[in-house]
């Protein structure tokens, strides 16, 4: 595995993650904003509102990660764990709010299931991005076997 390799697998997975976040908010922009005030009286605020926002971004991490391990099937595997670390050093920036929110939450139960989500934003990003990279691998035609 080359950096070049290594470079233009980071470069696919970071480009797909533009495209997905660019075509989201044109979509949101465009389409979806006069349904901006209903879509709370819809899907109740908390808890579903968030769930069907978190199942999109973490569809969206299996396809980057799909996309990275697709690009160099042969060194797929370290393609994929070198995005995801970038995906989980991107994610680390919000380390210093969680932990003010761990902080404010021992006392407070009101803010533990925040504490939760962000400590899930951080760690479930690059966990579905090698998923994605596990789904393509699994998908790759099998060249080495024999015909009966």
């Amino acid at each position: 595995m080359t950096k070049l390799m290594t470079l233009r697998g980071l470069a696919a997975g970071w480009a797909a993650w533009l495209s997905y976040y660019c075509i989201k908010s044109w979509l949101f922009s465009h389409f979806f904003q006069r349904l901006a005030f209903r879509l709370p009286l819809a899907f109740g605020h908390g808890l579903t509102q968030g769930l069907v926002w978190w199942v999109l971004r973490l569809c969206a991490w299996v396809a980057c990660g799909w996309v990275v391990a697709r690009l160099d099937r042969e060194n797929a595997p370290k393609i994929v764990l070198v995005f995801a670390a970038s995906v989980l050093l991107w994610k680390l920036q919000i380390l210093p709010w969680t932990w003010h929110l761990a902080v404010i939450g021992m006392g407070n139960p009101r803010y533990r299931l925040e504490l939760v989500a962000e400590v899930m934003s951080i760690i479930l990003p690059p966990l579905f991005a090698l998923a994605g990279g596990v789904l393509a691998a699994r998908a790759q035609p099998q060249s080495n076997l024999q015909p009966a």
